[in-house]
C-alpha cells in the first residue's frame, strides 16, 4: 500500500527554471533557494557540533550560537606565566642592584662620538670609516662648533673630518624618551618611574630635560626605553603630526567628589589652541615658538615644563613587520633601548 504524504508537490517548469510549489501555503519557492537554505542548515549544524565536541579542548576559536560566528578564545599557557614571573622577578633584581650600589649615579660624564673620516685625496664618500672616540672634560665643549674644532686637531694629518655623531646624550638640555617595551613581566617599582614620565604605554613617547634626577631614573628603567637628542626638524614632525594638547573646560565633564575639570584630548589644528593655553602666562602663541622651546629649553625650565604639561604623550606607531621588529636590528647591530644619541632620530622616523 502507498502511502501519500501531506502535502503534494507539484514540480512546473517554467523558462528554465524548477520550482516547487507548495498547494497548502499557495506560492512558488525557486529550487536555487531552497539549496542554498538546505547548504546554510547544515553549515549551522556542522559548526554547533563542532563547538560542543571541541568545547573545553583548549582550541583558540569557538563557535557562538547567538552571534552565528567564530570568536577568538585567549588561551595562555603555563609557560607564559612562569616567564613572565621569572623576568619580572629579574628586572626587581637588577633594579635594587643598580639602585644599591649606586650605579644610576655614576652614568657616564664624557661625550662619546662617532667620527667619520677619509683619506686625503679621496673624493668619494664611500670611502669613509668611521672612528669613536671620547672628549672627557664637556665643559670645554659646549657647541657643536667647539666639538668639530677639537676634532679637527685630533685628526692626523693624512684625513679629512666628513661629519660626526653623538653616541650618548652627555652635555644635552632635552632627551626624547620613547618606551620601547611593553608591561609583561614589568615590577612594580619600574612602572612607577614610568608613569611619572608619562610612559604608560608601548610606542609613548615624551620630551624631557635632561637633568641629572632624570639621568638616575632613565637608568634605573633603561631596559624598557629608547631616548636621545632630538633635532629641531624631528620636534617639528612629531608636534604637527602627532602633537596633541590639554584643553580644560568646565562644561566638559565635572566630577562632583573629586571637584575639578577633566582635560580633553585636542589636536593642534590651529595656534589658537596654543595661544590660549599658553600666551597669557609664558608669551607662546604658535607652533613655531612652542617647537623652539621644546627644542632649547631655555632657562630653568619653567616653560618648558607648562608645555610639555600641556601636550600630551606622542603616540607613535608600532614597527609594521616581524622582520622589522627582530631580525633587522640583529643584522644591524643595534639595540633599541637605552641611550641612542643622535641615533633616536632615525629610530623615531621608523615609528613617526
Amino acid at each position: 500500500m502507498v502511502y501519500l504524504s501531506l502535502y503534494i508537490y507539484i514540480i512546473i517548469e517554467t523558462s528554465g527554471t524548477i520550482a516547487i510549489m507548495d498547494p497548502s501555503k499557495g506560492h512558488l519557492v525557486p529550487e536555487t533557494l531552497l539549496k542554498r537554505r538546505y547548504d546554510l542548515d547544515k553549515l549551522r549544524a556542522k559548526h554547533a557540533s563542532a563547538a560542543l565536541t571541541r568545547s573545553g579542548s583548549g582550541n583558540r576559536k569557538r563557535f557562538d550560537r547567538t552571534d552565528n560566528k567564530w570568536t577568538k578564545l585567549k588561551v595562555r599557557k603555563a609557560e607564559s606565566f612562569l616567564k613572565n614571573r621569572r623576568q619580572r622577578t629579574n628586572m626587581e633584581i637588577r633594579y635594587n642592584r643598580v639602585k644599591k650600589t649606586g650605579m644610576h649615579t655614576r652614568a657616564t660624564d664624557k661625550i662619546d662620538i662617532a667620527v667619520q673620516v677619509i683619506e686625503n685625496g679621496s673624493d668619494n664618500d664611500k670611502t669613509a670609516k668611521t672612528v669613536n672616540t671620547r672628549l672627557k672634560n664637556i665643559s670645554k665643549y659646549p657647541t657643536p662648533d667647539s666639538i668639530r674644532t677639537e676634532l679637527l686637531r685630533r685628526l692626523p694629518r693624512n684625513q679629512t673630518l666628513v661629519s660626526f655623531s653623538h653616541l650618548n646624550s652627555v652635555n644635552k638640555n632635552v632627551v626624547l624618551v620613547v618606551r620601547a617595551a611593553d608591561g609583561i613581566g614589568c615590577p612594580p617599582c619600574c612602572r612607577r618611574i614610568l608613569s611619572s614620565f608619562r610612559l604608560r604605554e608601548q610606542w609613548d613617547a615624551v620630551l624631557l630635560r635632561y637633568d641629572s634626577s632624570t639621568k638616575k631614573r632613565l637608568r634605573l628603567v633603561e631596559p624598557y626605553v629608547a631616548y636621545g637628542i632630538p633635532t629641531h626638524q624631528l620636534v617639528s614632525d612629531l608636534v604637527t603630526k602627532r602633537g596633541y594638547g590639554r584643553e580644560f573646560e568646565t562644561d566638559i565633564a565635572i566630577d562632583e567628589e573629586k571637584k575639578n575639570t577633566l582635560p580633553k584630548r585636542i589636536a593642534l589644528r590651529d595656534n589658537i589652541v596654543i595661544e590660549k593655553a599658553l600666551g597669557d602666562s609664558h608669551g607662546i602663541i604658535c607652533v613655531e615658538d612652542l617647537v623652539h622651546e621644546l627644542t632649547n629649553c631655555s632657562g630653568d625650565g619653567v616653560v618648558f615644563s607648562a608645555c610639555m604639561k600641556f601636550l600630551w604623550p606622542f603616540r607613535l606607531s608600532a614597527p609594521k613587520s616581524v622582520y622589522q621588529r627582530n631580525t633587522l636590528k640583529y643584522l644591524e647591530g643595534r639595540e633599541d633601548y637605552g641611550d641612542m644619541g643622535d641615533a633616536i632620530v632615525d629610530y623615531v622616523r621608523n615609528i613617526l
